[in-house]
């Protein structure tokens, strides 16, 4: 039986030294003390899990536990003092709980904040009072897991971009140094406050990877230079890496090449055409630009015109026509310098100039057709016709035609008249031809007149007066034209018959020469004073002799008193031939023959 109590007694003392087992040694209690507390540690986070946290947010604390009682075997403590420590350090002061009984556990909840992602040895020390000798001590572990990303490094695929053009590719490098997977928001801007977006990245825990954005920065109101990309985690602030690019606005570059105008020259009102070449070397398309036409007028440019809603593309050039309505002009023509110029405000960034002639819109009066009446004299009334046609490039108003002769106009005018492009018009006009000192070929002249512009044909007339006798050469030959075989040296007589007309209206006379030869060797072969009636013709037989064989120019001459200038000289020919010397002997053999026969028959 004592043998038998003596078993039960060592099972007793087996199961108490396996309690104290199952708890951590008191920190400074004796070697061989037994624990007082049974102590329990709990974590409960803020999702209710009473596990290691799967996610860590400094904001959000940790609830740690600790529920202490009675150890088996044990008295009931006092005035229980609990601590807490967290990797050796203390949390807060130790908290009293007072009195512990062995039926009843006491409970206590630290709020503890970790204050980043790992491990951590949590220590919970339990006492009764101040008696260190019997306390108890309980080390738990707890991992607080969490992501951290961090932005390392901003790269562009391009250090220089145009605006609205260029696409650029932004790229983030991240790495997750955190102990949890985790995907976090990147955000990308430049500058202070532009953003450009945001991008989700996913990374295993201690992992990295690169978030890219593109974007080409349009509709973001920034100014041409330097600026600065960033990326950051979003729901960290503010830390964040950067880099510059350089931006410029992309910008059209217009210059005029070319400017033209067809036709060169027109009439007022009429339309010509100005094509200007435009070429664009920017690097935006130019839309619905505006070029200015304008016309130098003395010193300046004085606007007349302007082609809107051009468009040339990047890189083209196009050409772009303008109308142009040719303005009145005062004079018969005028040369304009045109201007086509482009550019933003006063100044032109680029212009070209050509010249246009514009022609007055006037009349030509041509007068076609005019010619004054023949045999006239002085005092007599005629009726002439003037023919008229305008040539022009308008219609004549008020057209009036007239004659003049000399520096003499009569007064007598047609009443004023019209005359549209290309027509014609005959009209009449009656006058009484002056007199003159003497009769003579007188010239007339036509004039037709609009907007004080003359036109002028002239024709002349021989006029003569009333008082004068005018004899003339009507006609003039010689008979016989020839003589033949006239002795040696002889001088042979010729008639002459000359025709003599007065077409003066009084009687008159002339000297009647017959010449040969001119000039000083000129001889006179006949004079003589020869009266004629008023407009009658007279015959008058001159001989006259000639010497010389061959053939002899004779001239007809009439001079003062009264001969008509026209008609005052004739000319005509004939011809002397001597015989041989061998024929005048065989005549005269022949003769002294002859009269030998007439002597012999007289005396027989």
């Amino acid at each position: 039986m004592k043998k038998s109590g003596n078993i039960g007694t060592l099972l007793v003392t087996l199961g108490f030294l396996l309690s104290v087992l199952a708890v951590a040694a008191p920190a400074g209690a004796a070697s061989g003390r037994a624990e007082q507390f049974a102590v329990d540690v709990e974590f409960t986070n803020p999702d209710g899990s009473h596990d290691n946290s799967s996610e860590w947010m400094e904001t959000e604390p940790v609830n740690i536990t600790a529920t202490v009682s009675i150890a088996s075997l044990m008295e009931n403590a006092t005035d229980l003092v609990l601590t807490l420590s967290v990797d050796g350090t203390p949390e807060g002061d130790p908290v009293s709980m007072g009195a512990l009984d062995a039926d009843q556990p006491a409970e206590h909840t630290w709020q503890w904040y970790p204050p980043t992602y790992g491990d951590y040895e949590i220590m919970v020390t339990a006492v009764n009072a101040t008696e260190t000798e019997n306390q108890t001590v309980v080390t738990v572990h707890y991992r607080s897991m969490a992501s951290d990303f961090t932005v390392e490094s901003v790269a562009l695929s391009a250090s220089e971009a145009l605006i609205g053009v260029d696409t650029v590719t932004i790229t983030a490098s991240l790495t997750n140094d955190g102990n949890l997977d985790g995907t976090v928001t990147v955000s990308f801007g430049m500058d202070a406050d532009v953003m450009l977006g945001e991008r989700d990245i996913t990374l295993a825990a201690g992992e990295g990877g690169d978030s890219a954005l593109e974007t080409d920065f349009s509709g973001l109101g920034l100014a041409d230079g330097e600026h600065t990309v960033w990326a950051k985690i979003l729901e960290m602030d503010p830390v964040m890496a950067g880099t510059n690019i350089s931006l410029t606005s992309p910008m059209a570059n217009i210059t005029i090449t070319g400017l033209a105008v067809s036709p060169a020259s027109g009439y007022e009102g009429e339309t010509v055409t100005f094509t200007v070449t435009l070429m664009n070397d920017g690097t935006a398309a130019a839309d619905n630009i505006t070029i200015d036409f304008s016309e130098f007028v003395i010193l300046v440019y004085m606007p007349v015109g302007e082609l809107p809603n051009v468009t040339v593309p990047e890189g083209e050039t196009v050409n772009a026509t303008w109308d142009y309505v040719l303005p009145e002009i005062t004079g018969g023509s005028e040369t304009k310098t045109i201007r086509a110029g482009y550019g933003e405000g006063l100044f032109l960034s680029t212009y070209m100039t050509v010249n246009v002639t514009v022609k007055k819109r006037m009349p030509v009066l041509e007068v076609t057709s005019f010619s004054m009446p023949a045999d006239k004299r002085v005092n007599d009334f005629v009726e002439v016709s003037i023919s008229v046609k305008n040539n022009g490039t308008a219609n004549a108003t008020g057209v009036v035609v007239k004659l003049r002769q000399g520096g003499w106009e009569y007064t007598n005018v047609t009443e004023p008249f019209n005359l549209s492009i290309g027509e014609s018009k005959t009209v009449t006009l009656g006058i009484s031809l002056n007199d003159e000192v003497i009769d003579g070929n007188q010239t007339y002249t036509a004039v037709a007149i609009v907007g004080g512009v003359e036109s002028k044909k002239d024709s002349t007339v021989f006029v003569a007066r009333q008082i004068y006798a005018a004899i003339g050469i009507q006609s003039f030959k010689i008979s016989p034209a020839k003589k033949d075989n006239q002795p040696k040296d002889s001088s042979q007589s010729f008639t002459a018959t000359v025709t003599l007309k007065n077409i003066g209206e009084k009687a008159g006379s002339v000297q009647l020469m017959l010449m040969e030869g001119t000039g000083a060797s000129a001889k006179l072969l006949a004079n003589q004073t020869v009266s004629v009636d008023p407009l009658s013709t007279k015959e008058v037989k001159v001989s006259f002799k000639v010497k010389g064989a061959g053939k002899h120019t004779i001239t007809s001459v009439v001079s003062l008193p009264n001969p008509d200038p026209g008609n005052m000289t004739k000319q005509a020919t004939c011809e002397l031939q001597y015989s041989s010397p061998g024929f005048e002997v065989a005549i005269l053999v022949a003769a002294i023959l002859a009269v030998a026969v007439l002597v012999r028959r007289r005396k027989n």
